[in-house]
């Protein structure tokens, strides 16, 4: 997350849990670990609301999920499972219109 102006701390709050997360340069970042997170998932899409502040005021407000997803054998895995992933997008350059989806 980069903020602009000269914030100095942010207060995120994910899942009704609070913390602070302070930067000199303006670029701020923090790795936490959450307990009963339920990953996301197209079969179960879990949101978790994250609202981050500066100086008291609320700056943004979210609805994320969290989720694994890798690679592995040549096969998708999302949240430790491998996942078909069914359908195509094709995008292409025409030269009668231009940018053509099929």
């Amino acid at each position: 997350l980069m903020a602009k102006g000269n914030a100095k701390e942010l207060s995120v709050k994910i899942n009704n849990i609070e913390f602070k997360i302070s930067s000199d340069n303006g670029v701020f970042s923090k790795r936490i670990e959450i307990e009963g997170i339920t990953a996301w998932s197209p079969e179960n899409p879990q949101l978790y609301p994250v609202e981050i502040s500066v100086k008291d005021e609320t700056y943004a407000k979210y609805d994320i999920g969290f989720r694994n997803v890798a690679r592995k054998n040549r096969k998708f895995i999302l949240n430790g499972e491998p996942f078909e992933i069914k359908g195509a997008c094709y995008l292409g350059d025409s030269p009668k219109s231009g940018l053509a989806m099929t």
